[in-house]
């Protein structure tokens, strides 16, 4: 038989092979998949350079678009603002109109009642008291 202390060396020598050996496919292993994230990483961050640059187009469009509508809305309402004026104008014109055609009515009227009172005061001042 051989020295048990010697066939221990050579099962622990053994051993030790085998684990570099499996140390070594780790690292192949382990290398591979650092490459393949980092080509991963690199894609994805190419994609969301892409996606935010269609989005920054999407939004500058959208934006042009608005800022005409704004204007668009903007030249309206001046004009609705000048039909206001308009119609203030003629409201305005309407009750001028109103009033001059009334006031010669209540002037005739204010006369008719100023000699009513007249002609009352005066058959009062002028008929004898009875008492």
């Amino acid at each position: 038989m051989s020295d048990p202390n010697q066939e221990i060396k050579d099962l622990l020598l053994a051993l030790d092979k085998k684990l570099d050996g499996f140390d070594r496919k780790f690292e192949t292993q382990i290398t591979e998949l650092k490459i393949e994230i980092r080509l991963v990483k690199t894609e994805l961050h190419a994609k969301i350079d892409l996606t935010r640059n269609e989005l920054e187009s999407k939004i500058d469009l959208a934006q042009s678009g608005l800022e005409g509508k704004i204007a668009e809305l903007s030249g309206k309402m001046d004009g609705y603002g000048k039909r206001l004026d308009q119609q203030k104008f003629i409201s305005r014109g309407a009750i001028v109109a109103l009033v001059v055609g009334v006031a010669p009515g209540f002037i005739k009227y204010s006369v008719f009642l100023l000699l009513i009172w007249a002609s009352f005061l005066d058959s009062a001042l002028n008929s004898p008291v009875v008492m």
